[in-house]
């Protein structure tokens, strides 16, 4: 259930962070909806996977997926969804979706498709240390057949989560395990479970807010 539960696309003001370790399908809350167009034809949703930064790859829209390389050309922040995407892709030379990444940077600059559209989003909306995503969806003489097929309630991403402390990096740099935990030179991604539950315990956010000289690094890297 909690699988299931961490995928549903929810509408609230009060919904929790999310952590994501190692990699996982996960959506989150709307965090904008607006309409645009000739007719309100385009239909865009800002949804948020996670509460740091996170690499987003493949998109799900129930359960029909849309690869990684079918997005924007598999660039990190993602575009238009290309003609691979056999259920969602181009109809009739129309881009029917698109969706843009956003990786949850501290610097990350607000979605252009939004800023562009709304007034109510702003150049000051960038979601600093947020992942999320954006999806336009453009209701046309083309792409009607597609929607009347599939109307998605459930729009979640595939994302590798927390990038995370790994003392064996310190050590073969000739440094002592534990000594410097936020150098980014010995943070990467990882699902080793070990290094994950180090992380959940030093991190004062989220976290167990616990001190890096009161963990056992050997055992950590043993």
């Amino acid at each position: 259930d909690s699988d299931r539960r961490r995928q549903d696309t929810t509408k609230t003001t009060t919904g929790p962070f999310k952590v994501v370790y190692g990699q996982a399908l996960v959506s989150g809350p709307i965090v904008f909806v607006g309409t645009s167009g000739t007719d309100n034809q385009d239909l865009y949703y800002a949804i948020a996977l996670a509460s740091h930064e996170a690499e987003i790859t493949d998109v799900h829209f129930d359960d029909v997926v849309i690869e990684n390389d079918d997005i924007g050309g598999g660039a990190a922040t993602g575009g238009a969804g290309g003609a691979g995407s056999t259920t969602f892709g181009p109809k009739g030379g129309s881009t029917i979706v698109t969706i843009n990444k956003h990786v949850g940077s501290s610097t990350q600059a607000s979605d252009s498709m939004l800023t562009s559209t709304f007034t109510g989003w702003t150049p000051a909306h960038q979601g600093k240390s947020i992942a999320y995503i954006v999806t336009k969806w453009s209701l046309t003489a083309d792409s009607r057949e597609t929607f009347d097929q599939y109307t998605p309630n459930n729009i979640k991403a595939l994302v590798k989560g927390k990038r995370v402390y790994d003392p064996r990096l310190e050590v073969s740099a000739g440094g002592t395990a534990g000594a410097s935990p936020n150098n980014a030179s010995y943070i990467a991604w990882s699902d080793n479970p070990a290094l994950c539950l180090a992380d959940y315990l030093m991190d004062d956010e989220v976290g167990l807010g616990v001190a890096s000289t009161s963990i056992d690094w050997a055992a950590i890297i043993t």
